[in-house]
């Protein structure tokens, strides 16, 4: 039947929900409910898919921890939503494998902006991190890049913060933000350097500093 639904793209798939009774018919239903970005109806689904043993559910239990990843964050439920995209992560080679990546990432940020303790943090970090590198190239990485100078600057890491804010691109709000914060950065660089052994530091920094007020002095 699901299948058959699936063929025939019916327009209200969630009054057959109660009826899908196979690991296979639910996963099917839930694919046609989060195409209709119905995430609500499709959680139940999706949980009975991940917590299948069917052994031919096991190819699809990434796909399905992704999406049930998506529900959970669409729910405002950031810690499940984050553990569902471990989940989904672990197929280094699946197609979602940015998108998901990126989602983990908001989700953890949320998670931080409500409760930033240290290991809330550092997982934090370590998210940004692992999209990163993995996902350079990503669409929306230049908004991790950024968070990055954040933690980094608040850390009080800012030669790393710079290098940091130094590979936003991509987004002009997000770039001219990373610009003014490598001028903060390189202030406090300035103030830290030692007037004696510093001096080829601050001049360096001087140089970077001039040209960038100048670009704030247009705007």
């Amino acid at each position: 039947k699901a299948a058959a639904l699936a063929a025939s793209s019916i327009d209200n798939p969630e009054q057959f929900a109660a009826s899908a009774n196979s690991p296979f018919a639910k996963w099917e239903l839930a694919k046609l409910l989060v195409q209709k970005g119905d995430y609500k109806q499709a959680t139940p689904l999706l949980e009975a898919v991940v917590g299948s043993s069917d052994d031919a559910m096991r190819s699809h239990h990434g796909e399905a921890h992704y999406f049930l990843g998506l529900a959970k964050f669409q729910a405002g439920q950031y810690q499940e939503a984050a553990e569902q995209l471990d989940g989904a992560l672990k197929d280094d080679k699946a197609a979602y494998g940015a998108d998901a990546a990126y989602i983990r990432f908001k989700a953890r940020e949320a998670l931080v902006a409500k409760s930033p303790t240290t290991d809330v943090s550092a997982q934090y970090e370590q998210t940004i991190r692992e999209y990163l590198a993995k996902y350079p190239e990503h669409k929306a990485a230049f908004e991790a890049q950024f968070r990055l100078g954040e933690l980094l600057q608040a850390q009080h890491k800012f030669v790393d913060a710079v290098q940091a804010y130094a590979k936003v691109h991509g987004d002009p709000a997000f770039a001219l933000r990373a610009r003014f914060a490598m001028l903060q950065c390189d202030f406090e660089l300035l103030q830290a350097a030692d007037a004696r052994t510093g001096a080829a530091q601050r001049t360096a920094l001087l140089q970077d500093i001039g040209p960038g007020l100048l670009t704030f002095n247009k705007l």
